[in-house]
């Protein structure tokens, strides 16, 4: 009797323990989180992931975190008055989720592109599936920006990181940040990254010289000068930037661009 009722009660526990595991999910089973980022250089958009809205207010780039790994419908409005809007699936994995948003003669597209050095913004991927494996719960629209000291941190929940004031891009950062305005095979679009790098960060006057060098047209040269002036650590040494003009009316528009400053 006994015998019989202990053999009863394992098969029981038995039968308890492996339902339990078969509802438990397997950690293999969860999708892996990714990030994507997405660019435009000539008009400011908003970003719908599988259509729901990732950010409150347009941007030229942004960079969303802990997106789940697979396909996704990406959706950009564009910030203009006819609100143009194109889409299209797209598969994220781990590496290389970086698009662009192209215009050919008011022919909106998205393509492969580079991700930015400094994305504009960076949000959380928000989702109307909060019991997808993985899924935070966080309003879309959260807001970070990268600080100087490490070009890809992982932003926390409810937190806003802001640039130290004084500091200056380290070089490693804008060494990369260089070699992609660099790489731009368009002027317009060299003068636009580089403005980009410029929304949240610091340089020194050596820093901006360097990427006006980068410029092909003394216009652009002075551009990004004027541009750069308020985001400069060493703005009494903002006369050594003379050097990088080849006319004497170039560097005449910035003395008299810079005395208007004082």
């Amino acid at each position: 009797m006994h015998k019989t009722l202990i053999i009863s009660i394992l098969f029981v526990f038995v039968m308890v323990t492996n339902d339990i595991a078969a509802q438990r999910p397997r950690i293999s089973q969860r999708p892996q989180m990714t990030s994507m980022t997405i660019s435009s250089d000539h008009q400011a958009f908003w970003l719908f992931l599988d259509d729901v809205l990732q950010n409150e207010k347009s941007v030229m780039s942004i960079k969303v975190e802990a997106i789940p790994e697979g396909e996704h419908y990406l959706r950009v409005e564009i910030d203009d008055i006819d609100h143009h809007t194109v889409g299209q699936t797209v598969r994220l994995q781990r590496s290389n989720n970086s698009y662009w948003v192209d215009n050919q003669r008011h022919l909106y597209g998205i393509s492969l592109g580079h991700g930015v050095p400094r994305p504009e913004a960076v949000v959380y991927y928000a989702s109307v599936q909060q019991n997808v494996p993985g899924y935070h719960g966080y309003a879309p629209g959260q807001y970070g920006n990268y600080p100087p000291q490490q070009p890809y941190p992982t932003p926390q929940p409810n937190q806003t990181v802001t640039v130290i004031e004084d500091a200056a891009m380290p070089d490693p950062d804008f060494q990369q940040a260089l070699m992609l305005i660099k790489s731009e095979s368009f002027e317009t679009t060299k003068l636009n990254t580089a403005k980009q790098v410029l929304a949240n960060n610091l340089l020194n006057v050596s820093q901006i010289e360097q990427i006006c060098r980068a410029f092909d047209y003394e216009n652009s040269k002075l551009d990004f000068a004027k541009s750069a002036y308020n985001h400069c650590v060493e703005k009494e040494k903002y006369y050594l930037l003379n050097n990088v003009f080849e006319f004497e009316s170039s560097k005449r528009a910035l003395n008299d661009f810079l005395k208007d400053q004082q």
